[in-house]
């Protein structure tokens, strides 16, 4: 297997241990983007899912997607020559994580659990799942 290149195990870690991190800081911004929306427009619900918000009320929706855009190109903002290569992993990772997130936010509302036990939980394993897979895919990709 010689001529297959695989990431080094520390480099695929600090990817996934960071795409996990960036999934909770969205989680967190969407959430209290959300209650802000609320406050100033009560007919909305509280959601941290772009996707769900944008069947329940399309604006609220709109606003979390336009707020996801914008963390994902927040990325895109610093350009040194000498760490071209690390910022475009990192760029690649924060990209990843905002489209994964999109689909994997959506499934606490659409499985409604009956406990809210059950629910933080399922909070936590998709934030979780976005970082193993955001982080594993820009480890293999990006060399």
């Amino acid at each position: 297997m010689r001529g297959v290149s695989s990431p080094n195990f520390r480099k695929v870690t600090w990817n996934i241990g960071a795409s996990i991190i960036y999934s909770f800081f969205l989680t967190l911004i969407l959430f209290f983007t959300s209650l802000i929306i609320k406050l100033l427009y009560p007919q909305t619900y509280i959601s941290f899912s772009p996707l769900y918000s944008l069947i329940k009320t399309p604006v609220e929706g709109v606003i979390q997607i336009i707020v996801l855009l914008g963390l994902s190109s927040f990325s895109y903002s610093a350009n040194v020559k000498i760490l071209e290569k690390q910022l475009k992993e990192m760029r690649f990772l924060s990209i990843l994580s905002c489209i994964f997130f999109l689909f994997l936010s959506s499934i606490p509302y659409f499985i409604s659990p009956e406990y809210a036990q059950t629910t933080i939980g399922i909070i936590l394993l998709f934030n979780i799942v976005n970082g193993i897979v955001s982080g594993s895919i820009t480890s293999f990709i990006s060399k």
